[in-house]
């Protein structure tokens, strides 16, 4: 949560958010507010009915969208959250540069995702393949980029 330096008041962008667990419990934490997108219509009911559960209907906004294609407007989210879903963008660097595009000046992407330490070995899917953050997330316009690999 750190690593998305949220404050009250803000809006995080939970980008393929599934039933909006991560999103909501980020939220719930930084007195942010959490905008969740997922190609799943099934999802978003999902996670719909979590967060009237859990709070007032203001602070959580979930709808059917896609990686590369957000529908939001430009510059109007804080922070956004991918936890492992990027890899199912295409392409990658569209996804990318949707985020940084609806992205306010200094605002901040965390990406959750496995990459593969040999990206010739052919036993790995092409989506895993062609995942590289470090050299994708410049080119897509982020600076100041930090990728920490956590092997365990």
């Amino acid at each position: 949560m750190t690593a998305l330096d949220l404050r009250e008041g803000q809006v995080l962008l939970d980008l393929a958010c599934g039933r909006g667990g991560y999103g909501l419990e980020i939220a719930r934490r930084t007195g942010s507010r959490v905008v969740g997108l997922d190609f799943s219509a099934v999802a978003i009911e999902h996670a719909q009915h979590r967060a009237q559960a859990l709070g007032p209907a203001d602070r959580a906004d979930f709808r059917v969208g896609e990686l590369t294609g957000t529908g939001l407007s430009t510059a109007s989210v804080d922070a956004v959250l991918i936890v492992d879903s990027i890899q199912f963008a295409e392409p990658t660097l569209d996804a990318l540069r949707e985020c940084r595009r609806v992205l306010l000046p200094g605002g901040r992407i965390v990406i959750t995702c496995w990459e593969a330490l040999d990206a010739t070995d052919e036993r790995l899917s092409p989506r895993m393949r062609q995942l590289d953050l470090l050299r994708q997330l410049p080119r897509a316009g982020f600076v100041d980029v930090e990728v920490t690999d956590r092997p365990a």
